[in-house]
């Protein structure tokens, strides 16, 4: 998850520097999606901050004190994270730890009054879990006590496994780059560093080089067999030939049909 700061240089300075408050591991999440942040004029909204559905943060922009302007900003950031990290099975936990007396009629969102919305008052518990700031918009029923905090912690991305940089067959003794376009389609065992692959009991295959981290080397003709359609390593390296999976294709974050999303509400238009 990553996050387009808009505006003037003096604008996105003051989100930078609310931004600067959280410590929420945003570049664990695996979700790929960019949200564009900016401020705009919100009193016809009635609100200080606004997320949108279809994925971007709005801040009031007649904010002036940069606490509650942090506050706000890192509160919106909590219905990212409700939306692109959270799943329902987390949201159930949530409302569990909110009622250890059992479930009542208090829904997530838009059931009831606003102040019961579990998922509104994730925004003081976000607050509370990752930064410094006071929680000043209290006015939720369920509170961000530190059982609640707790399990949001837990919730939070899981860290990526570790990077793959070489890679190996199931019936060979030899590891390659992971690059090594000749045995991209038999990868059944890979390693995150050098040194793990051989403690696996693995050599450094003579063509690709993992060891050097210099670019493939295209093996002499007459020297090489033909594997998968490529160009492979001498008899001695051969490795089985698999057929290679189908690509797969990654799609696009497309902004559909913007609906408001959620908001901090004030009882009266903003001055």
């Amino acid at each position: 998850m990553r996050f387009d700061i808009r505006g003037t240089p003096h604008e996105q300075a003051r989100l930078t520097a609310a931004f600067a408050h959280c410590t929420y591991p945003f570049d664990l999440v695996a979700h790929d999606v960019v949200i564009p942040v900016s401020f705009r004029d919100l009193t016809a909204d009635r609100a200080l901050g606004l997320f949108w559905l279809s994925g971007r943060i709005e801040v009031h922009s007649k904010i002036t004190n940069p606490v509650l302007e942090a506050e706000v900003l890192l509160s919106e950031l909590a219905h990212a994270v409700d939306q692109y990290v959270l799943t329902d099975a987390d949201r159930i936990r949530l409302q569990e730890q909110w009622h250890p007396d059992g479930p009542d009629e208090h829904t997530w969102f838009d059931k009831g009054p606003y102040n019961t919305w579990s998922g509104e008052a994730m925004m003081g518990l976000f607050v509370t879990a990752y930064s410094d700031l006071p929680v000043t918009f209290d006015q939720f029923v369920h509170k961000p006590t530190p059982d609640v905090v707790a399990l949001l912690r837990s919730l939070g991305p899981v860290p990526p496994p570790p990077a793959v940089m070489f890679v190996g067959c199931r019936t060979s003794s030899v590891f390659h780059k992971k690059d090594a376009h000749w045995w991209l389609s038999c990868s059944t065992h890979t390693w995150a560093s050098w040194e793990a692959a051989v403690a696996a009991g693995r050599r450094p295959c003579r063509w690709c080089k993992p060891s050097e981290g210099s670019p493939l080397l295209t093996p002499p003709q007459g020297s090489a067999e033909k594997v998968n359609g490529a160009l492979g390593p001498t008899a001695g390296d051969a490795e089985p030939s698999l057929t290679s999976p189908h690509p797969g294709e990654r799609g696009t974050f497309e902004v559909g049909h913007e609906s408001p999303g959620h908001s901090h509400r004030v009882a009266d238009p903003l001055d």
